[in-house]
């Protein structure tokens, strides 16, 4: 069964996905793609940098969101000792994994370290999916693992728990137009106000999303409601790239309040990791 196939890609997208892979490498301190030491013969760094490594083995595992049904590039640079690499994929569940199909990956030949791209098309679903997808170097008849990643498949409707959450947009356009975030979530049933200001408290929406860094008069955890969020998108040239969180502010039988990148909210209709990640922010989300 063939999984895997290209997808073209706006000259936009492709720009903004290479400039996120230089970040990704040069807060790693990597200032090259081919100096000495940087990656021993058959080796494998997936991009973005790794997070977390294997157990006694220090191969690379990833966790990756991804949107069911559409498809999931995962690249990393490769020494040129490579003979062949192979891709292939598992839907698991629990301690079962079925075997999907597996691809070759295309190697580029050389001296140094060369970007390798594998492509799959991730099936269609009704729930999340977990799947593990690995990279392989077979040389004749013997396999050597080089990189697992774990991909959890989202399908692009499955927003729980909103139906019926109100919100309040504060410091947006006043009316949610080209905001294709604000469609995903009442498109789940979300009720959303717009306002220009912050009102005083006590405020009655159960998420209040703020555009801007927060002012000194801002509001503070103790000033809401238990169960309420508040969450400053921060829209500065300094904000921290992807969707790390900045702060976070608890107050006990009282609300939460958060300060995060505005490219978290931006990118919740395209980008399941940003989706995935702001709604375990907001709720109970798993």
């Amino acid at each position: 069964m063939h999984l895997w196939h290209s997808h073209s890609r706006s000259g936009k997208s492709l720009r903004s996905a290479a400039s996120r892979w230089l970040r990704s490498l040069l807060c790693a301190g990597l200032t090259g793609l081919s100096g000495a030491g940087f990656l021993d013969a058959g080796e494998i760094r997936l991009l973005p940098p790794i997070r977390e490594a294997a157990k006694g083995g220090g191969r690379p595992i990833e966790v990756r969101h991804a949107f069911a049904g559409e498809a999931l590039e995962i690249r990393g640079l490769v020494s040129g000792e490579v003979a062949k690499m192979i891709l292939d994929l598992h839907r698991t569940a629990g301690a079962t994994a079925v075997p999907l199909g597996e691809q070759v990956v295309p190697v580029p030949g050389g001296p140094g370290a060369s970007e390798v791209v594998a492509r799959v098309d991730l099936p269609e679903s009704a729930a999340p999916v977990k799947y593990l997808a690995r990279l392989w170097n077979e040389d004749g008849d013997k396999r050597s693992l080089l990189a697992s990643v774990w991909v959890h498949a989202v399908p692009r409707a499955y927003l729980p728990g909103l139906s019926g959450r109100s919100i309040l947009a504060v410091g947006f356009d006043g009316t949610g137009a080209g905001e294709a975030w604000a469609a995903d979530l009442r498109g789940a049933g979300a009720v959303i106000e717009w306002s220009d200001t912050l009102p005083a408290a006590p405020l009655e929406a159960d998420w209040i999303l703020v555009r801007g860094r927060p002012a000194a008069a801002a509001l503070a955890p103790g000033d809401l409601r238990e169960g309420q969020v508040l969450v400053y998108f921060d829209d500065s040239d300094d904000a921290a790239t992807e969707w790390a969180v900045d702060r976070i502010v608890e107050s006990p039988g009282k609300g939460r309040v958060m300060t995060v990148p505005l490219e978290v909210l931006s990118g919740f209709h395209a980008d399941a990791a940003c989706r995935v990640r702001l709604l375990r922010l907001l709720s109970d989300f798993p």
